[in-house]
């Protein structure tokens, strides 16, 4: 789900940049990509560290 939703907005991001480049100027398209495309990477990261965290936890006798 997290992948495509990179891809769609990256997909937006190109149509936007070849009809109507304006509007990448504009300060409420450039913070609405921004944070969908820095959600979706933080959501990745965050995935990771918990993964290796996890396998940390699991090791360990509690």
């Amino acid at each position: 789900m997290i992948l495509m939703l990179i891809f769609f907005s990256n997909f937006v991001n190109g149509v936007v940049q070849a009809v109507g480049p304006q509007l990448l100027e504009a300060t409420a398209y450039s913070v609405g990509f921004a944070a969908v495309i820095g959600l979706c990477s933080g959501s990745f990261t965050g995935r990771a560290l918990r993964v290796v965290t996890l396998g940390d936890r699991g090791a360990s006798p509690a």
